[in-house]
């Protein structure tokens, strides 16, 4: 089969479609990945030509595919619609799909509630055009919004990215590697509070500089995402807590730091957990996260059997090929 993936800029979304790459290539199916960051912006293009035209003609050009994919709405929006000369949204559909005979599936890893993304997928509904989301309650979203092919597909990890390295080392003690928000925070507020010491990594903590000074000082800086696993690896707890678009779901850091299988991971409570059987350590209030740290940091053995039982877990179940199969199961049934 011949798939084509979208490469999308953004924090997540390149590894995310890199990833699905890598998985279908695993496969053994043919894959052609176009780099559509060029054509990200909306203003026109130097030559006169609109982005969108520019992305149509390329996914047009890629010998063919059976399957476009990519990640959220620019799966179909980006190759199927543009901005016409008179500011209209205009859809490529029918004289491209229906023709060609090709799917489309977009992969949701955020919030799609937004209303530039629903607007240009009612304008290009098919139902050739699939919708995979990774939270339950956007999928509910979509179906009583009459939107075709919803379906449920949970983060993943690509275990060639995330896996144990053999450090022995420990650099850090407790560390989060996480985007700043307020929640993320307190977070770390309350362990300072609680006589934790932790590190942090990630993106816009400097919004933390002014109103709370003792979180700022433990921020360590950014961090890239091929740096992750390394970190990992040199951590013997690592702390998450999911945004809040998050509400059944499991964000990507859970398959993350269980596939690198080394530090042990304690996240909030999140329904999927149960719904695919997660063996993590969770808590469901704040208070509760120094107790349990102080007391799995005294019982290496406990610590060592819950980090072995989370990364067996994940790499049994929730890779990138595991997601890959089942969109290619739903797709072509």
């Amino acid at each position: 089969m011949r798939i084509t993936v979208l490469r999308v800029g953004g924090r997540a979304c390149p590894h995310v479609c890199d990833d699905y790459a890598d998985a279908f290539r695993d496969l053994k199916h043919e894959v052609a990945v176009i780099p559509i960051e060029q054509f990200y912006e909306r203003a026109k293009c130097p030559d006169g030509t609109h982005p969108r035209r520019r992305a149509h003609a390329a996914v047009s050009a890629a010998e063919g595919p059976d399957l476009v994919i990519s990640y959220a709405h620019h799966a179909a929006a980006y190759p199927l619609a543009y901005v016409d000369e008179d500011n209209k949204l205009t859809t490529v559909w029918d004289g491209y799909s229906y023709a060609g005979g090709i799917q489309y599936a977009s992969i949701w890893l955020d919030s799609p509630m937004h209303d530039g993304y629903l607007r240009e997928l009612f304008s290009i509904r098919s139902p050739r055009h699939y919708q995979f989301i990774w939270d339950r309650h956007y999928v509910e979203r979509f179906n009583s919004l009459g939107v075709p092919n919803s379906h449920y597909l949970p983060c993943a990890v690509n275990p060639k990215k995330f896996h144990p390295t053999g450090e022995t080392a420990i650099q850090f003690q407790v560390c989060l590697a996480a985007s700043w928000s307020p929640q993320r925070e307190e977070l770390v507020n309350t362990l300072i509070r609680g006589g934790i010491s932790i590190a942090v990594f990630g993106e816009d903590w400097g919004q933390s500089a002014e109103r709370s000074p003792d979180v700022y000082a433990r921020y360590m800086g950014s961090i890239k995402h091929g740096e992750l696993n390394d970190l990992f690896n040199r951590s013997m707890v690592q702390m998450n807590l999911t945004m809040e678009q998050g509400i059944t779901s499991l964000n990507m850091r859970v398959f993350e730091v269980g596939a690198a299988g080394h530090a042990l991971l304690i996240t909030d409570s999140k329904e999927d957990l149960e719904t695919l059987k997660i063996p993590a350590i969770r808590y469901t209030n704040l208070l509760q996260i120094a107790p349990i740290i102080k007391n799995m940091l005294l019982m290496p053995a406990q610590r060592s059997q819950a980090i072995h039982a989370l990364r067996e877990r994940i790499v049994a179940e929730h890779t990138y090929t595991h997601r890959a199969e089942k969109i290619l199961e739903i797709v072509y049934a």
